[in-house]
């Protein structure tokens, strides 16, 4: 089958231990294809209910609760998100007082990216409202799309309010009950003990040793991620949510939502000035947790996922009656469940697949940032010339230890690290070593993918007294400055 082949290949080059695969149509399944292990040091094999954290493809399932209320009456697009949620605020007062649901969901209010918030544990949903007061704006209100995290889950926030309901149990009653969809879940609910011989085991790039690839613990985290990237789901499930999709609404013949507000989430709400999926041609643009584009000549409407050892993509085209979704259990952004679904569409489309391995193959990364770099430089690329030596710190390690506090990010910890002499950066309960790389500035020298090569500078006061420490939250973003306010011991 040429499909098989061009998918084994792209795993082997990438060394992905295991994917799920499969494309629908308004009949039915089309394709369900199951490759690899579940574990790379298992020889269990991926089945179509095996289950994989979904990342980010959480936010269309979040989508789809939301408008579940919005044609029951009880939530409107167009509502400013204060009159559910009094406590609602932010820097720009215009934004503030004129967001709505359609706002934070087309990711246009102005607040960029932050992805650090989500480091570790993160906030909780209770936390999220009065953490987004304190995160500046980098755009004027609905004139740039910008990534954003909080802003998104507080429209969960909102619509849990108003349901009187927690969050899980709302996404239940709206979505998961409905479609029958048994296997999905939210991760943070999951005990290690069900999720043992079910699910897939996470990966990432190992620290040493040419593209291999090392398993990592499942992360725990707090309830503030499920409506952004907290769940669980299998390929079975979502082809049938896929289906749901394609079909205006209707599951089994009964119908779930209309297609008018289904329509909605699939709407262009704002252009994506920024590099879009690997398989989407501009322009892009971004409804209501979903990324929008063409294809063919056609819509094609997509998102993608990406948890600590997890990739995934879901595209559909509802002018073709067609929906594909890959999950696979290797983080680092590998480009193969973005080729492996594009293999599918196309197959169905009647194009040719090959060259979808090239294309996207040419605009990924050949390998993650710590096999990219020369072990005695992480920030060097392979082939730099020799570097002169680095200006060292301007304090003794001892003088940088200490507690530093931002409204928005909560608490930084710097520690005496557990190698003699090193430093180590401590947020949200996890904790990752520091190196020197020049003046006061250091590299967040470990995973998880949130602070790969991530720098951290700090600052101090007219008497020399470090006071402040700098870290910039994702790419094209200013430093967030956290102020000490307590020595470590």
């Amino acid at each position: 089958m040429r499909s098989a082949t061009l998918i084994k290949r792209a795993m082997r080059r990438w060394r992905v231990p295991g994917l799920a695969v499969g494309a629908v149509a308004e009949e039915g399944v089309v394709h369900a294809l199951c490759y690899g292990r579940r574990d790379a040091s298992v020889h269990d094999a991926v089945t179509p209910r095996t289950r994989f954290a979904i990342g980010s493809l959480t936010k269309p399932f979040t989508a789809t609760t939301i408008a579940r209320l919005v044609e029951a009456g009880l939530l409107s697009w167009d509502v400013p998100v204060w009159r559910y949620l009094p406590e609602f605020r932010l820097q720009d007062p215009i934004a503030g007082a004129e967001a709505t649901l359609r706002d934070l969901l087309s990711h246009r209010t102005g607040l960029p990216e932050h992805e650090l918030t989500w480091y570790g544990r993160g906030p909780t949903l209770r936390d999220i409202p009065e953490r987004l007061r304190a995160i500046a704006p980098t755009a004027p209100f609905r004139s740039r799309w910008q990534y954003q995290n909080m802003a998104f889950a507080v429209a969960a926030v909102a619509a849990s309010r108003v349901a009187g309901l927690p969050w899980p149990e709302l996404v239940m009653r709206e979505v998961l009950r409905p479609l029958g969809l048994q296997a999905t879940s939210f991760l943070r609910d999951l005990a290690p003990a069900a999720l043992d011989g079910m699910a897939a085991t996470p990966h990432l790039a190992a620290r040493c040793g040419r593209g291999a690839r090392r398993r990592v613990p499942w992360r725990s985290m707090e309830d503030g991620l499920d409506p952004v990237g907290g769940m669980v789901s299998c390929l079975d499930d979502m082809l049938v949510f896929l289906r749901f999709h394609l079909s205006g609404g209707v599951h089994e013949g009964r119908r779930v939502l209309s297609g008018a507000v289904l329509g909605d989430l699939h709407r262009a709400q704002i252009l994506v000035e920024a590099p879009g999926l690997a398989e989407a041609s501009a322009p892009l643009a971004h409804g209501l947790g979903f990324f929008v584009s063409s294809h063919l000549g056609g819509k094609i409407v997509t998102h993608t996922g990406s948890f600590d050892g997890f990739h995934a993509v879901l595209s559909l085209l509802p002018h073709a009656g067609i929906g594909c979704v890959a999950l696979s259990n290797l983080g680092d952004e590998n480009p193969v469940p973005h080729i492996a679904a594009a293999v599918l569409r196309d197959l169905l489309l009647g194009e040719s697949p090959e060259r979808w391995f090239d294309e996207i193959a040419s605009t990924a990364a050949p390998r993650s940032p710590l096999e990219r770099a020369p072990a005695g430089n992480p920030a060097a690329p392979p082939d730099a010339p020799c570097q002169p030596r680095r200006p060292p710190p301007s304090h003794p390690m001892k003088e940088y230890v200490g507690r530093y506090a931002h409204p928005g990010y909560g608490d930084i910890a710097i520690t005496r690290g557990r190698t003699r002499g090193r430093l180590a950066f401590v947020l949200n309960g996890q904790e990752r070593p520091l190196r020197p790389l020049h003046h006061d500035v250091f590299l967040v020298a470990d995973d998880p993918p949130a602070l790969s090569d991530a720098r951290i500078m700090f600052a101090y006061d007219l008497d020399g007294r470090i006071d402040r420490l700098g870290v910039r939250p994702g790419a094209g973003a200013p430093l967030v400055w956290f102020t000490r306010v307590a020595t470590v011991g």
